[in-house]
């Protein structure tokens, strides 16, 4: 259950809520020694939340991330916490997956998880121990049309508490490619046409164009699983 990101991302957030605690604490003895917002404390500040060399404009990004992030697995966990795990659909052979192209399916959940996971083997290209785990897809509209927002994760071949600094914490916590797409189209046309936004490293990965039809293909698949074909074992869905 753990390699799931959903289920993971919890310990990372609470990792990450006791390291700003310990920075908080680090600051305000600081301010203590100088005073509030002198150089040195801002300096201090910088090297503690690990933003030394960074623009303003990329920090704002950076955090906006991962709030985006946090919000995302909120409405995951309030709107039915499902999870579709992409390696364990079983086909059968009368079935031709090449139909679910042509057809219409009512999707499963207006708030899920596909999880891809390693075995998918969808690593990033700048950063060897990192790959698309999966993405967050949820019913949403734009202008009165209705539509789908996806959320694209990664994963690491580490486990997060490996992660010993802030900044690690932070990376795992805003790595998120991000984009929305009709109901009137497919997610894969949707998401190339409008672009996505989020970490510029795996927006301009060479993978990414693969990952998005991968997702395409996969929930078109499990939304026929859903009516049409039987999961290998109920764990698939949770």
């Amino acid at each position: 259950m753990t390699q799931y990101h959903p289920l993971r991302f919890p310990g990372v957030r609470t990792l990450i809520d006791q390291k700003e605690k310990e920075i908080e604490e680090a600051l305000a003895l600081t301010a203590r020694k100088t005073y509030h917002l002198s150089e040195e404390h801002c300096k201090e500040a910088n090297r503690l939340y690990a933003t030394e060399g960074m623009s303003r404009r990329d920090q704002e990004r950076l955090f906006q991330r991962q709030r985006i992030l946090f919000e995302v697995h909120e409405l995951w966990k309030s709107e039915g916490r499902r999870i579709f795990d992409v390696s364990e659909l079983q086909v059968p052979e009368a079935f031709d997956l090449d139909d679910v192209q042509h057809l219409e399916f009512t999707l499963p959940s207006n708030n899920l998880y596909i999880h891809f996971g390693q075995e998918a083997a969808l690593f990033t290209r700048h950063d060897p121990t990192s790959f698309f785990d999966g993405v967050y897809l949820r019913a949403t509209s734009r202008n009165n049309i209705e539509g789908l927002s996806a959320t694209f994760v990664c994963g690491e071949l580490s486990p997060p508490d490996a992660c010993s600094s802030y900044s690690g914490l932070r990376t795992l916590s805003s790595r998120i490619a991000a984009g929305w797409s009709s109901s009137e189209e497919s997610l894969s046309y949707g998401l190339r046409s409008r672009g996505l936004w989020g970490d510029e490293a795996l927006l301009d990965d060479p993978i990414m164009p693969t990952v998005i039809d991968l997702a395409d293909d996969w929930l078109r698949k499990i939304c026929a699983a859903e009516q049409t074909i039987a999961f290998r074992h109920p764990g698939v869905r949770h």
